[in-house]
């Protein structure tokens, strides 16, 4: 298990097993900018019910980055900060999430459902409410399917 109000500092992390994130985690960076976590999991990430990732000290979490060697699951109510790249595998993202960052998959479908995704990388956002979204790769292609709430400027 992982979290419990751990606090970890700038730093490579190793967890040489499948996890599962519980309570609060924090990650503080003690004020230095541009400090960079790296947490990889080898085997399958999993969190409980309502678990937080809490950023102190300056971190941001455009420099958090879990390396997960295994599928993801994150449950409803959670509120997980940073990138996620999961080998191999899929990536589910659960009702009520809020998540601060970024999902991304080397070979396995994305999964969200009525999640709130913000981001402090810069990008554009899109003029609608998304209900769920879905990537697929199949065969030398990948398909986005998606359901929206409401949409507004757009053709």
């Amino acid at each position: 298990m992982f979290g419990h109000s751990q606090v970890l500092t700038p730093y490579v992390y190793l967890v040489n097993a499948a996890t599962t994130l519980n309570d609060t985690v924090f990650l503080d960076a003690n004020g230095v900018a541009g400090a960079v976590f790296v947490i990889r999991i080898i085997g399958a990430l999993t969190k409980e019910l309502s678990p937080q990732v809490a950023l102190l000290g300056g971190t941001e979490a455009k420099n958090v980055f879990w390396q997960v060697e295994g599928a993801v699951t994150i449950s409803a109510g959670a509120n997980f900060k940073g990138i996620i790249i999961a080998n191999n595998a899929a990536i589910i993202l659960d009702t009520g999430l809020d998540l601060n960052g970024k999902v991304l998959s080397t070979n396995g479908d994305i999964t969200a459902t009525n999640v709130n995704v913000t981001s402090d990388l810069s990008c554009s956002s899109l003029p609608i409410d998304l209900l769920s979204f879905n990537v697929e790769v199949l065969e030398e292609r990948i398909e986005l399917s998606w359901i929206s709430l409401s949409e507004s400027n757009n053709a």
